[in-house]
């Protein structure tokens, strides 16, 4: 118990911290086997290593699933330091036990370090200082050498950071799905001739589409109770929105002066102002680029519907947050579409934004990794959020 961080309102149980680690040591263990006898040795062999006594027997594979194991992995990178290396030697041991180190067991290996903050030192010394007579299966495909200078370990541990932050494991279906949906832009730019302003305006329709799911989202987790923040949400995001759309399509010089800004105020509609300034980019895209509102939307919607049923429905993330929390959640996707507006003037102002394809396939990449690490993140930090949620009431 001394080994661990504690909030002031719960202490976590010896058993809760045991029941942790047995599920982490658990999924270790059938990582490479399936026989029951195997897989019990090679828990044997983390038990031993382990920061806590007395554990539970190893868990039957059809209790170790991945939501359960991201919980416990957020709820130990909340612990000091000495018990998280006792951890990570443990799992690393059970790896080790039959003096074999697969590919498979070697991404287990990074992943989980990184997962519990676990310095690049002690990784190596699990890696490259096996039992005598043992080996590391560093040849099978999906896996490198290790590096043999000091440049090349840090050059190795930097791409392998940037790798976990985009890639922490097997990619989930909503990942797939976000990155099909951002194809669809490069398919466009390479094949279709769009230019700059297309580019854009696809990425504005796209906020759209997660203003509309946040709205379902809030009123899915909160019930009634939500509305008052959803009505607050729509006139707000809607301005930004609006903005954002009417900065694009001036950046483009798709538009002049728009009439909307002229005439909104003297005809008493300020209110609606937000609802108006949107409703005027949705004309422009439909006179300019009527194409984006079919496929390329579409896949927009699909990709976020699938993120919304799967991580929010039933995955359950939002249960518990306030309305308030999660309409804070699409706002850090403004700071996207910034950069992207960023990257998108600068195109234009070359001169001739429809030939720079190179250019343009370029914004298509940061954008799409940008998406990626939002997501991995989001989803890390709800997780983490639950889970802490659920030991406080326990």
């Amino acid at each position: 118990m001394n080994n661990t961080d504690t909030s002031p309102h719960h202490r976590p149980t010896t058993a809760e911290l045991r029941q942790h680690c047995a599920l982490l040591l658990s999924h270790f263990a059938w990582a490479e086997h399936r026989q029951q006898q195997a897989a019990s040795d090679a828990y044997q062999q983390g038990i031993k290593l382990a920061p806590l006594d007395q554990l539970p027997p190893l868990l039957p594979q059809k209790q170790v699933c991945d939501l359960q194991v991201d919980q416990a992995l957020n709820y130990f990178a909340g612990t000091k330091t000495a018990f998280r290396q006792r951890l990570f030697l443990a799992l690393s041991a059970v790896s080790r036990h039959d003096n074999i180190i697969t590919a498979q067991e070697r991404r287990l290996i990074h992943h989980f370090a990184d997962a519990l903050q676990i310095d690049h030192e002690t990784v190596e010394s699990a890696l490259t200082l096996p039992k005598p007579g043992s080996r590391i299966e560093a040849n099978e495909p999906g896996t490198e050498a290790a590096p043999s200078s000091l440049a090349e370990q840090q050059s190795a541990f930097t791409q392998g950071s940037i790798k976990q932050a985009l890639f922490p494991g097997p990619l989930s279906i909503p990942a797939k799905a976000l990155i099909l949906a951002n194809i669809i832009p490069l398919f466009g730019v390479i094949f279709l001739g769009w230019d700059a302003g297309a580019l854009l305006l696809l990425y504005w329709l796209e906020n759209i589409v997660i203003g509309v799911y946040t709205i379902v989202r809030m009123i899915y987790a909160c019930g009634i109770k939500a509305i008052g923040i959803v009505i607050f949400f729509t006139f707000h995001y809607s301005a930004f929105c609006g903005v954002h759309g009417m900065i694009v399509l001036s950046l483009s010089t798709l538009v002049g002066e728009s009439e909307i800004l002229n005439s909104g105020a003297d005809d008493g509609l300020i209110l609606l102002m937000p609802f108006l300034l949107v409703a005027e980019v949705f004309r422009n895209i439909i006179a300019l680029y009527p194409a984006l509102l079919t496929l390329p939307l579409l896949s927009f919607v699909i990709s976020h519907g699938i993120s919304t049923v799967m991580n929010n429905f039933i995955g359950k993330e939002d249960i518990g947050r306030k309305a308030e929390s999660i309409m804070a959640d699409p706002y850090r996707r403004i700071v996207i579409l910034h950069v992207a507006l960023i990257a998108g003037a600068g195109v234009i102002l070359l001169g001739n934004a429809g030939s720079i394809a190179p250019v343009l396939i370029l914004l298509i990449a940061m954008k799409t990794a940008l998406d990626l690490y939002e997501h991995n993140r989001n989803h890390r930090n709800r997780l983490k959020a639950k889970t802490q949620a659920n030991i406080n009431t326990t």
